[in-house]
């Protein structure tokens, strides 16, 4: 007759703990919202229709896009369209997925929407909003995404402002300093 081993008795402790943690792990998971929202703001003295010819032509986005302070080796490849409804750029680099810029929406001088598509997962929509009050023009940058059923994207994308913020906001402080300069040369 063969003699089973019998487990010690914190073993099954063990189990039933890491069974719960996993469990737990899931529940919070499927609670967590699969969408995220990344939003940044400035205030520029320039009009908004500077503003809007600046975000409209994608040709300008490499001079204020915050991609390359990320990456140094990022390239930007104009698409064969550079402005309007359905204007593009792609940027690639060393440390950089391939990424496509796509203007999808435009609703002159007040806002344009954008799709940013990578090759894998992990596309983002987004809209410029472009406002004016008085003599200043307010400016938003929002990106938004949505994870699905990934769990673990579901928890990565609790980080995802912190990540992203601050490149929108050194794109923004970019873009402003670029309109401003030439809301200068233009009143000369």
């Amino acid at each position: 007759m063969k003699r089973r081993l019998r487990q010690p008795a914190w073993y099954h402790f063990v189990l039933i703990g890491v069974g719960a943690m996993l469990l737990t792990f899931a529940i919070i998971g499927i609670i967590l919202p699969p969408r995220y929202i990344v939003q940044r703001e400035v205030e520029v003295m320039a009009p908004p229709d500077l503003v809007f010819a600046q975000l409209s032509d994608t040709a300008n986005h490499p001079a204020f896009m915050p991609w390359k302070g990320q990456d140094p080796t990022v390239t930007f490849t104009p698409g064969a369209v550079t402005k309007g409804l359905g204007a593009t750029y792609d940027w690639q680099g060393a440390q950089t997925q391939h990424m496509r810029y796509l203007v999808t929406q435009e609703e002159p001088p007040k806002a344009i929407g954008f799709e940013m598509v990578t090759e894998g997962p992990g596309d983002l929509g987004g809209v410029w909003n472009i406002r004016q009050f008085g003599k200043v023009t307010k400016v938003t940058w929002s990106l938004h995404g949505d994870v699905g059923w990934n769990i673990p994207a579901r928890f990565a994308q609790l980080g995802v402002d912190g990540a992203l913020g601050p490149l929108l906001s050194t794109g923004l402080t970019q873009l402003k300093a670029r309109c401003e300069q030439a809301a200068r040369a233009g009143a000369k």
